[in-house]
């Protein structure tokens, strides 16, 4: 079996992944002719604490992880209810979907973990079985789970999630006396594509809008552009709360220098020599000179306030 696996996103110690690959089926294996492999795709959640994929209850504790699970059945019954209904309005497309939904399954375990407006959620991704849709998922409606909420691992993820920014455009992570926005760009460049706009801007004067003042230079603050990276910005970490310490702080350097060459604009390289090949490093002293008055430079001879220093006798 060959493929590939895509870290589809992080919340706290668990990780989404999808996995997309190919299995030989026994008569390729075997030397048989005129086999195919089977495409297969996974997707589930991985506690990065122990390397093993996790449950639903797992994450969700009991009641809430069967709950969450019981939801995403009915939601799963309820889409093949809409595909086999729509087969009957004569389009061709409705009707192989129709055909094809009797090889979907509901798996408890495919499943990947979602913000749900700052709450925890499951995504339920119902797999396929057999050579007609092998190799697809069908993904069902998100499944929020507030009851969730409390837990330790979420209270933790909730402070770097954004709330809702002043319109369905933009989002916002708020502190006292100061605001940052990430502004959704869909106007960019051909090169560009869509993107994020990131903006620190000072927090409105509370005191100021308190007391009924006009939305003016008392309580709107200033804005400053830090730059536009590409879309959507998940998530925003304070550095200062808790204050790193040094070693983290090398760590955290040392990790976004190595992201850079993660893709394929890299345009640096760096080679490391050999102990006996490498050079000492080279120095040079340069010479600075005198500027104060009266005084002339060192080894240097005196001249007449006529006379060149290259005019002989």
């Amino acid at each position: 079996m060959t493929g590939e696996v895509d870290i589809v996103d992080v919340h706290g110690p668990f990780l989404s992944f999808e996995y997309r690959g190919a299995e030989a089926s026994k008569s390729a294996v075997n030397g048989g002719g005129g086999a195919s492999d089977r495409q297969v795709l996974r997707r589930g959640v991985i506690d990065l604490r122990s390397g093993l994929r996790t449950t639903p209850r797992a994450l969700f504790g009991v009641v809430a992880g069967d709950s969450a699970v019981a939801r995403g059945r009915r939601a799963f019954a309820s889409t093949l209810s809409a595909i086999r209904a729509a087969r009957d309005n004569g389009n061709e497309r409705a009707r192989l979907a129709a055909a094809a939904s009797g090889a979907f399954v509901f798996d408890p375990m495919s499943f990947a973990v979602i913000d749900a407006d700052r709450d925890p959620g499951a995504q339920f991704f119902a797999p396929a079985r057999g050579p007609r849709a092998g190799g697809l998922t069908l993904p069902l409606s998100p499944v929020p789970v507030p009851e969730a909420a409390d837990l330790d691992w979420w209270t933790a993820e909730r402070v770097a999630l954004p709330i809702g920014g002043p319109d369905s455009a933009s989002d916002v992570w708020t502190r006292p006396g100061l605001e940052v926005v990430a502004r959704y760009d869909t106007a960019g460049g051909p090169e560009q594509g869509q993107g994020v706009v990131v903006l620190i801007r000072q927090a409105r004067d509370a005191r100021a809008v308190a007391l009924g003042q006009p939305a003016g230079r008392q309580a709107v603050g200033r804005e400053w552009r830090v730059g536009r990276f590409p879309s959507p910005t998940r998530r925003l970490y304070w550095l200062d709360r808790p204050p790193l310490d040094s070693t983290a702080r090398r760590a955290l350097v040392r990790a976004f220098n190595e992201s850079a060459l993660y893709g394929d604009d890299a345009r640096t390289v760096r080679r490391v020599l050999p102990p006996g090949r490498q050079r000492p490093p080279r120095i040079e002293f340069v010479a600075r000179p005198e500027r104060d008055e009266g005084r002339r430079p060192r080894g240097r001879p005196a001249t007449g306030p006529h006379r060149p220093l290259n005019d002989h006798p």
